[in-house]
């Protein structure tokens, strides 16, 4: 569960109170036997873009063909265990992480891998939005997306709650969502966390509690309407070509029941006409499959960006669907084809 928090300036302009602010709500919840984790942040994953500033490697001279600029971010103690954040290198930020002479910082795997290629990022020094702010690189945390699942991850840098961030200005840290992973539901978890902020502060208000999951189902709305959209379509299409090819095979194999009463006449079993119009027409299938595979494969380029996890030719979706059409084909030779072996040569060489 997650809600926001705003703190009003005229009480809370000193980064101190802040910070005893926070502390004193995360003790609350995290002492409630329904909490198994609570951390704070000023930017929630899958919760839109946030702020960027220019990042200063220390004793970096060469000139980058790109900007360096990364995302800061200030969380509080616990803040990737309570959202489940791997840590990669390194260490986490702990109850020591307080003295402003000793700055330290965590940055993502995206900001390792792409400002220290082949280097070890940790002991290193940078400074985010200012020349002279160093902090000290101690852990390498897992990527996680914070503008949509669609988005790839940007260059991060988690800053310690209690050590002051002034380069964002002095009003940044005192906005920040309250996390909280509970096993309560929806409506106890929201008491509990609107209880421990009015029991710490009852002048100041809390936003919305809502699960993290409609976070995530918020970034991706837009997109899940398109491919709800997308799917009807598809499985009207589907639905009609399924149909339009019994038709069309159908069709064949009746106007072949002249020449299935010859051959049965010369002496041709129904095992053997069976399988020459099962051979005829899975060659016939197999061209429009391939055919079909083959734009499908051009086409559906177009709808990569509506997919998350999945790839546009996925192997597994072109399989289902060309054996499908491969069954319907089947069935429309098999019954009619059946039907034609089973009358008498005479009558049907009459009846054509």
């Amino acid at each position: 569960m997650i809600t926001r928090v705003r703190l009003p300036a005229a009480r809370y302009g000193e980064h101190a109170r802040v910070v005893a602010f926070f502390d004193a709500v995360l003790e609350r919840l995290r002492a409630n036997p329904a909490v198994q984790r609570a951390a704070a942040t000023t930017s929630l994953p899958f919760d839109g873009p946030d702020s960027r500033l220019n990042l200063t490697i220390e004793r970096r001279t060469a000139e980058s063909a790109m900007p360096i600029r990364a995302h800061p971010r200030i969380v509080s103690t616990g803040f990737f265990q309570t959202l489940g954040i791997p840590l990669l290198r390194g260490r986490l930020f702990d109850e020591h992480d307080v003295d402003p002479s000793r700055a330290v910082v965590i940055v993502n795997d995206s900001a390792a891998r792409r400002y220290w290629p082949g280097e070890n990022p940790l002991g290193q020094r940078i400074s985010l939005g200012a020349e002279d702010d160093w902090r000290e690189i101690v852990g390498v945390v897992a990527d996680t997306r914070h503008e949509g699942l669609d988005a790839d991850a940007d260059p991060a840098a988690f800053l310690p709650q209690r050590q002051s961030f002034p380069s964002l200005g002095a009003g940044f840290e005192r906005t920040m969502t309250i996390v909280v992973r509970t096993s309560a539901d929806a409506a106890a978890a929201a008491g509990v966390l609107r209880s421990a902020v009015t029991a710490v502060d009852p002048q100041v208000p809390i936003g919305m509690v809502r699960p993290m999951e409609d976070v995530i189902g918020d970034s991706v709305a837009p997109r899940r309407l398109n491919v709800l959209l997308v799917s009807s379509f598809a499985i009207v299409a589907l639905t009609l070509t399924a149909a339009g090819l019994y038709g069309v095979m159908a069709y064949i194999v009746t106007q072949r029941t002249r020449e299935i009463g010859v051959r049965m006449a010369l002496g041709a079993t129904r095992a053997q006409v069976l399988v020459m119009m099962f051979r005829q027409a899975g060659a016939i299938t197999a061209i429009g499959i391939a055919v079909g595979i083959g734009v499908a494969l051009v086409m559906t380029r177009a709808m990569a960006s509506l997919l998350f996890g999945v790839s546009a030719a996925d192997p597994l979706v072109y399989a289902t669907v060309s054996a499908l059409l491969a069954a319907v084909a089947l069935m429309a030779v098999a019954v009619p084809s059946s039907r034609a072996t089973t009358i008498d040569p005479i009558q049907a060489l009459r009846e054509s």
